[in-house]
């Protein structure tokens, strides 16, 4: 499903970018700052990064009670180009093979069997965080930015689970 933002979180979201990006030395928006806006946005409180440690969730932003969680990404996009890609978690499956279910696995594995294994992590990944995190409405929300720093998209959907037998 995708979502839209409402009337008060479009209005946040153009006012954070523009605060953003009147300070000097924030470069653009994106990691802590991307999801600084996103939690003023979405009227979240926000860390406070010298008392909060980081870890490596894959919820960027959680709503304790919606039970919402946000993987967030910022990606600049050239108008150009049709499509984008973007890194949500990196899946070191050899060095995990045993825990995810394929004690064989190589890098020379065959193709399908490399990719069950990307999909039992990204699978696994998702349901682990979920607990860890409270959420129960797991979303990714990708904000695409024109390489001038004028443009701006936000994509917000559901992060999916996928099914072996479902991808090729």
């Amino acid at each position: 499903m995708l979502y839209k933002l409402s009337a008060i979180e479009k209005t946040r979201l153009q006012r954070a970018i523009r605060a953003a990006l009147s300070v000097p030395f924030i470069a653009g928006v994106e990691g802590y700052v991307w999801e600084s806006i996103f939690l003023y946005m979405e009227g979240l409180p926000l860390p406070t990064p010298h008392s909060t440690k980081r870890k490596k969730w894959l919820f960027d932003a959680v709503d304790t009670k919606t039970r919402n969680g946000w993987s967030l990404k910022a990606v600049q996009k050239s108008p150009d180009a049709p499509s984008c890609e973007l890194v949500i978690q990196r899946a070191d499956i050899p060095k995990k093979k045993k825990a995810l279910g394929f004690p064989k696995l190589t890098l020379k594995s065959p193709t399908e069997e490399l990719g069950h294994a990307i999909l039992a992590h990204w699978n696994t990944k998702i349901e682990d965080d979920m607990k860890k995190q409270g959420v129960d409405h797991p979303r990714v929300a990708v904000l695409l930015k024109s390489s001038n720093h004028q443009h701006y998209a936000l994509l917000e959907q559901d992060l999916h689970r996928f099914a072996p037998d479902k991808l090729s």
